[in-house]
């Protein structure tokens, strides 16, 4: 599975073309993609599920995931789960108002669910 998300990544014009070895790379990722179609935000999540498993499979996980979070600028919950953090990054979801703010934290927990679900199948990102 790690290495169809490796050769995934590396399809993706920019994203695999640097080592995965801290999140700054993902921070400069995730800022490069925007929401503006349905195509474009199934991208974007099949880019983020292969994210996480490349970060799954990294001996760093821990340091860029501690990174990730210091970039999110949120405290993780015990409730957090990995894929909130890397989805962020991935996808915009907008939210400058408290209600847009909770509708983009709803919208996240369903992507995220979703990208478990595939997982959980033993589907490869694409």
């Amino acid at each position: 599975m790690a290495a169809d998300a490796e050769r995934f990544l590396h399809q993706v014009q920019g994203a695999g073309s640097q080592p995965l070895n801290s999140a700054g790379w993902l921070q400069r990722a995730g800022l490069n993609i925007r929401k503006a179609s349905d195509a474009q935000h199934l991208e974007a999540i099949a880019l983020a599920y292969a994210t996480y498993i490349q970060i799954g499979a990294s001996p760093l996980r821990a340091a860029i995931m501690a990174e990730l979070e210091i970039l999110s600028g949120r405290k993780r919950s015990r409730t957090t789960h990995d894929l909130h953090l890397i989805v962020e990054r991935f996808v915009s979801y907008g939210g400058e108002t408290a209600a847009e703010q909770l509708a983009a934290r709803k919208l996240i927990s369903r992507d995220v669910r979703a990208i478990q679900h595939l997982e959980a199948a033993n589907t490869k990102p694409r």
